[in-house]
């Protein structure tokens, strides 16, 4: 996953003139188990693939809560430590596997800003799209009426 990632960061011109400007974060898993699981490899390839600065530690979980996927009203960031000292003066890639309502992205985003961060641009592995009858950017073939 990070291979493909790397190689999708590596075709967009407006984040590749920017590379060593930038720091790696990852919007942390509901528990420590689940994040370093999904995410501490992750980390080490992405940013060695790019040579960037990995901040993996700079948001810990402090505990571990329930998932909250797909829940925007609750607060996703009262179990996580934020350094800031690794944070201030930095420009984030904020990566998590999967948006769903943006709310991590929104709630994570305005914690790394308040804690210095010059900006924060997020990197999502997938989008969850609503139910097929809610699809409004698809095509529907209307099938021909028959006598």
């Amino acid at each position: 996953m990070a291979y493909f990632m790397a190689i999708a960061f590596a075709r967009t011109p407006e984040l590749t003139s920017r590379r060593a400007d930038f720091t790696l974060m990852i919007i942390p898993a509901s528990t420590n188990e689940r994040h370093e699981l999904r995410f501490r490899n992750f980390s080490v390839e992405f940013t060695g693939l790019l040579r960037i600065a990995n901040g993996y530690d700079a948001i810990t979980v402090t505990r571990d809560r329930e998932e909250y996927k797909g829940q925007h009203y609750k607060n996703k960031t009262d179990n996580l430590h934020f350094d800031e000292a690794a944070i201030r003066g930095r420009h984030i890639l904020l990566f998590d596997d999967l948006l769903t309502t943006g709310a991590g992205l929104s709630q994570v985003s305005r914690k790394l800003l308040a804690c210095g961060a010059l900006s924060v641009t997020g990197l999502f592995l997938a989008k969850t799209l609503p139910p097929e009858d809610e699809y409004d950017f698809l095509p529907v073939e209307e099938a021909p009426a028959t006598e």
